[in-house]
């Protein structure tokens, strides 16, 4: 099949929120990411890829997508990164799956913003073996191409939802529900329970008031420099991190 102006155009329209939920429909970048989704339950609708992608990975599509070989300058068009990769892929979005409270841990999200640290939290997730990410409806659209990106591939085996979340904290069956805040007590003196919730809230504003409401626990992950001039926070991404290594500590 040749390239067209339509896959040139649809390709560029997906990298907007609003076409990509209008043709549930998102992209993705790169050999490994697409190696990665391809070996996955994600169905891919079309393939976009230069003459050294196809000579090594043809084989290995199902006959089902649409295999377009372009040249090096046809995928700077297309794609919105500096510098373009091999192969761009189009995926459906797959219908979210039911989260259940029997999960270990459950990350809830509260108004993360930056693509790079929610790309980071589903990588971080899917290390631990974290099934389910539920994030409000202000935090940026996991399926944004700077998010699946950062996931590096992670995004196939983590199942992202969204939702008001003070409903569902109220309506969720888990007992327990912590979450961090700067006044919060120390997660490394705390005896953790699972299963469990866990709130993260954005660098900048935090856990919204509403949502800390919902909380049975308040925690924080506390500083080894006592030194007043030292750094006020962590990165979201890296206190995930922290968080998720002391809550599975001893499960893993």
């Amino acid at each position: 099949m040749l390239l067209s102006k339509a896959h040139i155009k649809l390709v560029q329209a997906l990298q907007q929120k609003k076409f990509r939920e209008e043709h549930k429909l998102f992209t993705a970048e790169g050999v490994k990411v697409i190696a990665d989704f391809l070996r996955s339950d994600l169905v891919c609708t079309h393939i976009f890829a230069n003459e050294d992608w196809f000579r090594v990975n043809k084989t290995k599509v199902e006959m089902s997508v649409s295999l377009i070989q372009v040249s090096d300058d046809d995928l700077k068009r297309m794609s919105k990164l500096t510098t373009p990769n091999k192969v761009i892929g189009v995926f459906e979005i797959p219908k979210p799956k039911v989260v259940s409270p029997k999960e270990q841990l459950t990350l809830v999200l509260d108004g993360i913003s930056d693509p790079g640290n929610l790309g980071t939290i589903i990588r971080i997730a899917d290390w631990y073996g974290i099934q389910n990410i539920v994030c409000s409806t202000d935090t940026v659209d996991c399926y944004n191409y700077k998010v699946v990106q950062a996931t590096m591939g992670s995004l196939a085996n983590v199942n992202v939802s969204y939702a008001n979340l003070v409903s569902y904290l109220h309506e969720t069956k888990v007992k327990y529900i912590y979450g961090t805040l700067l006044d919060g007590e120390n997660i490394y003196k705390q005896k953790l329970q699972l299963p469990a919730l866990l709130v993260m809230g954005s660098e900048s504003h935090g856990i919204s008031e509403e949502v800390a409401a919902c909380l049975t626990q308040k925690i924080k992950i506390a500083s080894g420099n006592f030194n007043e001039h030292s750094a006020e926070s962590l990165n979201v991404g890296v206190a995930c991190a922290v968080a998720c290594s002391e809550f599975l500590r001893g499960v893993l």
